[in-house]
């Protein structure tokens, strides 16, 4: 066409590169991953200063609190020939150097008795200062604790606790007149003191506690181990000579019994009276071990009315054979179908047997029936010697 160029389509060109340019410059790039800073690097620590060259003749300067040294090099000015800033002789009354200065003493050794070394200075010692006391300056500690009129001794509560000031003298508060943290007397229940102060208890040694009893853990307990502690039939036995065992633990804590004495045996009641004790029926058993001040309070109550029931209590263990068994206590006058109960208080230990019998012999109405046996043990120690 008229009017155009090769000239202006070149122009054109260069004209369309800048335009997007432009607008390739206006987007923005994506973001770049936030990149966490690196810790920071310890700050290095300045070297320390090659020693400085010296000559006798030159000096290290004035005022710098250094001198020149044997071996040619600046030293610290910190000897009673160089000391402080201008390395000045340190002279009595101050003829040594501390901490850059002349003084007249750097522990307590250097001074004259009686004084001690405070700061570079030497101090009389005092009449109430424990670090320093009296004309020797001694140190006051462990039993002395305190400076009174220039002498270690305790005083008021110089002593801490579980201490108390006697006679000039702490002393640990581990007798019965004074014990413990408070160094109060024990009371009556607790009338010993253990001898780490730490209280009053009721005893220390077995022979502190009374008879049948032993001391553990600063307390009385009972000093026993009975036989037959445990142990539960479900009834009573038909044989005397293997009578089951009623345990004590669980007669403690009482035990009832259902039987039947037709299915039981008879062998008589040993050392028995007719008046007092009737008892020619079939019998069961149970033994129990008694420690001596223990009851048994037993209670047999017949099921059927017509059961004329007879209570004994023996000793042993039933009738074992070569076994002495004498009879303890009887209850038979109640009646038909009428409860029998007995308590039995042991005067030693060793072995009863619990016997439910019929007043009658045979196997006749009023001699056999059945029964519920009641058995509660009241225990003369604690845990009835079973623990």
């Amino acid at each position: 066409h008229d009017g155009y160029h090769i000239g202006d389509e070149v122009k054109m060109e260069e004209a369309v590169r800048a335009l997007l340019g432009e607008l390739e410059g206006q987007v923005a790039a994506p973001a770049a991953p936030a990149v966490p800073a690196a810790p920071a690097a310890p700050s290095p620590q300045p070297p320390t200063p090659a020693p400085q060259p010296c000559t006798p003749d030159e000096g290290c300067g004035e005022g710098t609190g250094t001198y020149c040294g044997s071996e040619g090099v600046c030293v610290p000015c910190d000897d009673a020939l160089h000391c402080g800033p201008d390395c000045g002789v340190c002279t009595s009354p101050t003829p040594v150097c501390v901490n850059g200065a002349c003084a007249e003493c750097p522990a307590d050794n250097y001074c004259p008795t009686g004084k001690w070394c405070d700061s570079g200075t030497c101090v009389p010692c005092t009449q109430d200062d424990p670090e320093h006391c009296g004309a020797t300056c001694e140190k006051c500690w462990g039993t002395a604790p305190a400076c009174v009129e220039g002498h270690c001794r305790c005083a008021g509560d110089s002593c801490g606790p579980f201490q108390i000031c006697d006679a000039g003298k702490c002393a640990l508060c581990n007798v019965p007149a004074r014990c413990g943290e408070a160094c109060q007397p024990c009371p009556a229940g607790h009338p010993f003191c253990r001898f780490d102060a730490l209280g009053c208890v009721q005893c220390l040694a077995d022979s502190h506690c009374g008879p049948g009893m032993k001391c553990q853990d600063d307390a009385c307990i009972p000093d026993c181990k009975a036989e037959g502690c445990f142990g539960l039939p479900a009834v009573p036995g038909n044989d005397c000579s293997n009578a089951p065992v009623v345990g004590r633990v669980p007669a403690g804590r009482g035990v009832r019994l259902p039987g039947n004495t037709a299915t039981g045996q008879s062998s008589g009641s040993p050392g028995r009276s007719e008046t007092v004790c009737k008892a020619d029926g079939l019998e069961q058993v149970v033994s129990v071990y008694l420690a001596a001040g223990d009851t048994l309070s037993v209670l047999l109550t017949p099921m059927d009315s017509w059961f004329d029931a007879t209570l004994q209590v023996r000793s042993g263990r039933g009738c074992l054979e070569g076994e002495v068994v004498q009879l303890l206590s009887c209850s038979s006058a109640s009646g038909d179908g009428s409860p029998e109960s007995l308590d039995v208080s042991a005067k030693a230990d060793g072995w009863i047997t619990v016997v439910v019998d019929g007043a009658e012999a045979g196997r006749e109405a009023h001699g056999v029936g059945f029964y519920l046996l009641d058995l509660v043990l009241t225990c003369a120690h604690d845990g009835c010697c079973c623990l």
